[in-house]
């Protein structure tokens, strides 16, 4: 599960209070409507005084976020990558184990 917000957002003419979610690949609001926007989608993310910008060619979804909406802008226009996701630092080197030892 992402992260989670308690917000207002405009889609298409709609306004409705709801609930926004980042997940890994895409950002959910669910209220009196539903948008699904994956971030391969969005063209533009911005954030300003609390609100959430993402443009695609579906439409313009705004939300009302808060003091997340920066930094779920940022997550939006840059995702991690897997290796990053699992924490993987330049360098290691990962090892095979043995398939068997002959005990």
């Amino acid at each position: 599960m992402g992260q989670i917000a308690t917000c207002s957002a405009t889609f298409k003419r709609q306004t409705s209070t709801g609930r926004a979610e980042l997940e890994t690949d895409y950002v959910l609001f669910r209220g009196d409507f539903r948008v699904k926007m994956p971030f391969a989608s969005v063209t533009a993310a911005s954030a300003r005084d609390g609100v959430l910008t993402l443009k695609s060619a579906e439409g313009v979804l705004t939300l009302a976020i808060g003091a997340k909406a920066e930094k779920w802008a940022g997550a939006i226009a840059s995702p991690k990558s897997r290796i990053d996701k699992i924490g993987m630092k330049s360098g290691p080197r990962v090892r095979r184990r043995a398939e068997s030892r002959g005990r």
